[in-house]
């Protein structure tokens, strides 16, 4: 098989020389051709007589409320009692593999083995869960359902019935789910009815008090409109004072200006004892006099005014005393009143909610909604021919194994043969050069 040569430097090369494999394959073709026949045999026997057949069936299912992954994301953040109510009352949807994961769930598959009434001790939920394969169809809502088993009838009866089960099963999850939604509901109802009854009563007693809101607007209508007649008469009154200031000022600019007397001559006629003569007489001014019991009669007019502009004075600051007063309790109670009006508005739309939540459940649970999310849109057909064992590979890839670990047996021999059978194993094992060999004799010849 090998040649040992040597180089320039003395050190020996092994060269592999394929005739020499040839001859060790010719050599050991016996042996090679019995064990390949063997291992092709052996695997013939095992495929058609030892090995059970086993035989494949399946069913096809449509989901059709399947959701994607990107539905749950708003599921972690509920603010109001819409939201709660909707996760409460609506129905759970899950992703496709949600619906593969679930088929082979235990309850599932002991539905199975008592519908179909098998053997407990030889079906169990594992057992039964090893037989059976599922998988969702890419980019699109088919579910397949796969079972294997060495009896065709039995494959095709598991495979329709897990599909019906697994059918019910999603009803009856779904239908548990409404019932605890429907209870659920009564009782968040009945809760939100009695606080709506508390929150009328409030608003109604509320209303009702001796000073309610519409009783202090009315009370800062009028007050505001008094005050403004007397804002209008308190500007009417300055004026009018101004007025009489300026005739009061000018007049008393006049009486300076007239004199308050005047003079004339008079002629005393002569007597016995005296002569005539001319004198001077003073006499009131008539104008100055008119002139000062009119500048009088204007100061009167002017006091009278500046008293009743001081009244009015003093009303309007009362007046504005006793709005503010109102208007700071009128904002008090139309605050409180606001924020009765908005907790009954809240609890009326929260009851609003959740009556019409529990309508849906109602009608949730009087509806097969396992039949509207899951439908078998292919049942399993018996099958004619078993997927294994697959006689035809099984021998080729027993002739082939065999052909392999029987020519590495032939290997293995010739390498642990140190037997020197002919001048030339001699030769390749000691590297000198044969002169000469003795032939065979036949001593008996």
């Amino acid at each position: 098989m090998q040649e040992t040569q040597y180089d320039s430097k003395g050190h020996d090369e092994s060269e592999i020389d394929l005739r020499e494999l040839l001859k060790v394959v010719f050599k050991w073709k016996w042996l090679i051709i019995a064990i390949t026949i063997l291992a092709v045999g052996t695997s013939a026997i095992m495929s058609v007589f030892i090995l059970p057949p086993v035989y494949k069936t399946k069913a096809m299912l449509l989901v059709r409320q399947a959701s994607d992954n990107r539905s749950y994301s708003r599921q972690n953040d509920i603010s109001n009692i819409e939201d709660v109510v909707d996760t409460v009352s609506s129905i759970s949807r899950m992703t496709i593999q949600s619906y593969v994961n679930q088929v082979k769930n235990e309850t599932v598959l002991n539905n199975v083995i008592n519908s179909l009434g098998l053997d407990k001790d030889l079906y169990s939920a594992q057992s039964l869960g090893g037989m059976i394969q599922v998988s969702a169809i890419s980019d699109t809502n088919f579910i397949e359902i796969s079972v294997t088993n060495s009896d065709p009838h039995l494959a095709t009866k598991i495979a329709n019935s897990l599909s019906t089960e697994y059918v019910k099963h999603i009803t009856q999850t779904i239908q548990k789910q409404m019932n605890q939604s429907v209870i659920f509901l009564n009782e968040l109802i009945a809760e939100e009815d009695i606080a709506l009854d508390k929150v009328s009563d409030n608003l109604r007693d509320f209303q009702s008090q001796a000073k309610s809101t519409n009783f202090l607007a009315s009370e800062v209508q009028s007050i505001t409109e008094n005050l403004a007649d007397y804002r209008s008469k308190y500007y009417s009154l300055k004026i009018d004072i101004e007025s009489l200031l300026v005739a009061v000022d000018r007049m008393e600019t006049q009486a300076v200006e007239i004199p308050e007397t005047l003079t004339r001559e008079e002629v005393l006629p002569a007597t016995e004892n005296t002569e005539a003569k001319v004198i001077e007489v003073q006499e009131p001014n008539p104008e100055y006099n008119t002139l000062i019991a009119k500048l009088q009669d204007k100061q009167v007019q002017l006091t009278q005014k500046q008293a009743e502009m001081t009244s009015v004075q003093d009303t309007i600051a009362e007046l504005q005393g006793e709005l503010v007063g109102l208007q700071v309790d009128l904002a008090d109670k139309r605050g409180n009143e606001s924020s009765l009006e908005r907790e009954l508005a809240r609890h009326e739309r929260t009851y609003a909610i959740l009556s019409e939540k529990l309508t849906q459940s109602q009608l949730a649970q009087s509806v097969d909604i396992g039949q509207n999310t899951l439908q078998v849109m292919s049942p399993a057909t018996t099958p004619i021919n078993p997927i294994k064992p697959n006689k035809k590979l099984n021998i080729a890839i027993a002739f082939v194994l065999g052909l392999m670990i029987s020519v590495f047996i032939a290997f293995l021999l010739e390498f642990f043969d140190t037997s020197v059978k002919s001048a030339d194993d001699l030769q390749k094992r000691t590297g000198l050069t044969v002169l000469g060999s003795i032939p065979n004799h036949d001593y008996n010849g």
